[in-house]
């Protein structure tokens, strides 16, 4: 979500709606954790809808692709800390697919979005995660 304060509001409006609707849930449909993952995620989705300041995830431009051999050398938290300094659309493309495991064609219907979108968005988000996490190897080499 970008921040912490969002996050928990993210969390406490879904387990809202997990506890209004629990009665609704089919265990046949699939697993119960599954079925609170989608909810929480729709929330989150609904939020940074109406927070967008960004442009819209279809006019995002593309950057170039950078060298990501220094991030096998970066530690969990500075990676975890370059990934939510991400703008809000890449951040959401890159946790839904390599966090969550969403295909790009999940990602497109929950976004709204052209699946080809989905993966151009990835793609940039990974290339912004290599170049911010080379830079910061390379700060790091200086002091």
């Amino acid at each position: 979500m970008g921040n912490r304060e969002d996050a928990k509001d993210v969390l406490q409006d879904g387990f809202i709606l997990i506890f209004r609707y629990c009665n609704s849930y089919d265990s046949s449909k699939g697993a119960l954790k599954s079925w609170m993952q989608k909810i929480c995620i729709n929330v989150a989705l609904k939020k940074l809808k109406k927070n967008r300041n960004e442009k819209s995830l279809d006019e995002v431009y593309i950057e170039p692709q950078i060298s990501s051999s220094a991030i096998s050398k970066m530690n969990v938290d500075d990676v975890f800390a370059v990934i939510q300094k991400l703008p809000a659309s890449y951040r959401t493309v890159f946790n839904l697919s390599v966090v969550e495991g969403y295909s790009h064609k999940e990602i497109a219907e929950m976004l709204n979005v052209k699946e080809g979108s989905s993966r151009a968005i990835l793609s940039r988000a990974k290339d912004t995660l290599r170049k911010n996490l080379t830079m910061i190897k390379k700060q790091e080499a200086w002091i």
